[in-house]
């Protein structure tokens, strides 16, 4: 009786062996993007397709982003999606790893005019997912003065029910423009300016929002904030449905791009399937997805052809290469990155 005992109590141990090692054969990748920024279904579709869990997580803007995945308190994550200054950020303290290419081959349907560019030069550590601009977005029925620059927001006939992005770089780049300074500047006295400048704002703003603002004001609940095209877009075609006019300018002299891109992490656990999920969302029928969730411009050019046609003619998300070409991008420099912690913290509590 004991022999058989042994014996069955040997056959459990080998199923719950064989159960978790069956667990034990899907990968985990771990995924940190922002806000609203993909489409659901290409997670689920990948799990599927290569027999994997995603782990995803979002943040709220970069500077979070940055502080989360180079704390060392959380299991590293694989795949990071990030703003072009963050990349340069996190190449210089040496947290990506060299892309393959080899296992991305659908990176050459990238866009060339979003490639090769100063903050990763050859694509060495990163590769574009969605580009955009960034402006103003604000509801013409309330808004009393045209918009034709940063310094509208200081406008009190146009402060009514008004929020700042909730974003340290563009919120010191709106600072920084309307004082007719580079959103690049590494000058102290100019970043102290644009701090006051920023400070003196804040009797007027109602708070700091970041992907909150497309809704808020789609359902009037504010009236005008600084936004990104991809967000006032949606904010846009929501509010129409609703007979509410919402319109998105770039301001003359301080609008700007960006380009968010795919990084893998240098201690990244599943980095082979982590170039499978870059290569898969370079795909043109997922990158479209992409897009017409997420309402922003995906840096996959044939994905542009499976938008709607409302999409596809949209100044907003496809603005006319010279306008692009002529807007600035972020860059990254060590002295002037603490300036703008600093700056940038002041200016929300009101220090001038």
């Amino acid at each position: 009786m004991r022999y058989i005992k042994a014996i069955a109590l040997c056959l459990v141990i080998c199923l719950c062996a064989m159960s978790f090692s069956g667990c034990g054969k899907k990968k985990v990748l771990r995924v940190y993007n922002a806000m609203d920024y993909i489409d659901g279904s290409v997670l689920s579709a990948f799990e599927k397709e290569n027999n994997c869990i995603i782990e995803y997580n979002n943040y709220d803007n970069n500077e979070d982003a940055y502080s989360v995945i180079t704390s060392g308190k959380l299991e590293p994550y694989d795949i990071v999606i990030a703003r072009e200054y963050t990349i340069s950020k996190l190449i210089w303290g040496d947290y990506l790893q060299p892309l393959n290419m080899s296992l991305i081959p659908n990176s050459s349907g990238i866009d060339a005019l979003y490639k090769n560019l100063e903050f990763d030069a050859g694509n060495k550590f990163s590769l574009p997912y969605m580009v955009g601009t960034f402006g103003v977005l604000y509801n013409s029925a309330h808004v009393k003065e045209p918009i034709n620059g940063w310094n509208e927001l200081w406008n009190v006939n146009n402060t009514a029910k008004m929020v700042m992005i909730n974003s340290q770089r563009d919120g010191i780049a709106v600072g920084l423009s309307v004082l007719g300074y580079s959103v690049n500047s590494k000058n102290s006295k100019e970043i102290t300016d644009a701090k006051s400048k920023l400070a003196g704002l804040g009797r007027y703003i109602t708070g700091y929002q970041n992907f909150q603002i497309k809704d808020n004001m789609a359902a009037e609940r504010i009236y005008l904030a600084p936004s990104y095209s991809g967000d006032a877009y949606y904010a846009i075609a929501k509010a129409a449905a609703n007979n509410v006019t919402l319109k998105y300018e770039l301001p003359s002299g301080g609008a700007s791009k960006f380009i968010d891109s795919f990084a893998i992490m240098r201690d990244a656990k599943n980095a082979d399937l982590a170039h499978k999920f870059i290569d898969y969302m370079c795909r043109a029928d997922v990158a479209t997805k992409n897009s017409v969730v997420s309402c922003y411009t995906s840096a996959v050019t044939a994905a542009k052809a499976g938008l709607p046609a409302e999409m596809q003619n949209s100044p907003i998300l496809y603005p006319a290469k010279n306008v692009w070409s002529a807007l600035p991008m972020y860059d990254f420099n060590l002295n002037a990155d603490e300036l703008y912690n600093k700056a940038w913290l002041e200016a929300k509590t009101n220090k001038g």
